[in-house]
């Protein structure tokens, strides 16, 4: 999906310790723990393609379907990156 989409938001909800260890190049942080201080920052982004990520997969699904609720269409939970082939950035 990333492959084929050019307009698309990537959102790392691990926390800053795991960010900085290694995150999926143009993702953008927003912890799982602040995640309600940083939703309102995200409505300009409601119609745009949202993936989400985390280590294993419970927050991203879990910010996945809060973000859903809120009124944001198209997002996916991008599940963990502990399962991610590719390089990161550190």
């Amino acid at each position: 999906m990333m492959l084929e989409l050019t307009d698309f938001l990537l959102l790392d909800v691990r926390s800053v310790a795991e960010f900085n260890a290694g995150h999926i190049e143009g993702a953008r942080l927003i912890p799982f723990t602040e995640r309600s201080n940083y939703i309102p920052e995200l409505f300009p982004y409601r119609a745009r393609v949202i993936l989400i990520y985390c280590a294993g997969g419970v927050r991203s699904s879990r910010v996945s379907r809060e973000l859903a609720d809120a009124g944001f269409a198209r997002v996916y939970d991008f599940g963990g990156i502990n399962s991610w082939p590719y390089e990161v950035v550190r």
